[in-house]
């Protein structure tokens, strides 16, 4: 399983809607996504709320550790998980980028 995560220090960068809009595109090319809204704001858990659409799913962290619930993932066949991050520097913030395979760190001019 790949993971991506959008991670920036400013909040209203974008990184909501660059991991939803990755997310749902990877699923229109068959790939099972699974999004993760690490963020305490939780936007992208009630955009989740708000669609028809079953996919892409959505997981939590809750109080389990990142490599937990990158494994539960894994193990649950996920290919692709796309990370939504608070904007802040907190220690798992910083475990996420360590366990990503890929960063993206929206910026607005």
């Amino acid at each position: 399983m790949k993971v991506v995560v959008a991670a920036s220090q400013k909040g209203g960068s974008g990184k909501t809607t660059l991991v939803r809009s990755l997310a749902v595109a990877a699923e229109v090319r068959h790939a099972p996504v699974v999004m993760l809204d690490t963020d305490p704001q939780g936007s992208l858990t009630t955009w989740y709320n708000r669609r028809a659409a079953e996919t892409p799913q959505l997981a939590q962290l809750g109080t389990q550790s990142i490599d937990e619930v990158l494994g539960r993932l894994r193990a649950a066949g996920a290919e692709l998980a796309i990370v939504d991050t608070p904007p802040s520097v907190h220690l798992f913030v910083r475990e996420l980028i360590a366990a990503a395979d890929l960063v993206l760190v929206p910026v607005r001019p």
